[in-house]
């Protein structure tokens, strides 16, 4: 994978279009990956199978957690935020969860719901822009030219074909004449 495509926005060169879906096809393995792992930690904290719980979360715990987004967004409107200890520079802020252990966890549950929804989202994403990719060749672009692909987030966003074919071996032209004598 580019080391390059974890920065966003970034711009990568690829030698044609088929290396270009490689990496979009890559970028969809590790979505559908990253969003089971997920899954997994967000049913084990449900569950409550961690080393803090011995039966799980209660129903008030899981209400608690599913209502946390409707309350974060009415004290955000306040201007205050309950249970968050807020870092602020000029460039960006950090929050940090305070408060008992049921609290801190519906905070984690409540992060996890929203990591699983904004993974689906790009990966539904990724396949629409894949599948819009493989049509290209199809509409009059060379499959074989390099192209340039500005991506952010992840997500090819702006193709930029080169017209230079990425399969063209350059040929070597030799331009001097031989005197050849004849042996008799």
């Amino acid at each position: 994978m580019n080391k390059d495509l974890y920065l966003s926005p970034s711009l990568v060169t690829f030698a044609d279009f088929s290396n270009l879906l490689g990496e979009v096809d890559n970028h969809i393995d590790a979505h559908k990956i990253a969003i089971a792992k997920y899954e997994d930690m967000l049913g084990v904290l449900l569950r409550g199978s961690g080393p803090d719980t011995k039966r799980g979360m209660t129903a008030f715990d899981q209400d608690t957690a599913m209502a946390s987004a409707m309350e974060e967004e009415d004290a955000r409107n306040n201007g205050s935020e309950e249970g968050w200890l807020i870092l602020e520079t000029e460039e960006t802020n950090l929050k940090v969860a305070t408060g008992s252990a049921s609290s801190t966890r519906g905070k984690q549950t409540e992060a996890l719901f929203k990591i699983i929804e904004s993974l689906k989202a790009r990966l539904v994403s990724l396949q629409k822009v894949r599948k819009l990719i493989s049509e290209l060749p199809g509409q009059g672009f060379n499959p074989n030219q390099k192209i340039v692909v500005m991506f952010r987030d992840g997500i090819p966003r702006q193709i930029i074909p080169s017209y230079e074919s990425s399969k063209a071996v350059k040929k070597f032209k030799y331009s001097e004449q031989f005197d050849i004598q004849v042996l008799t």
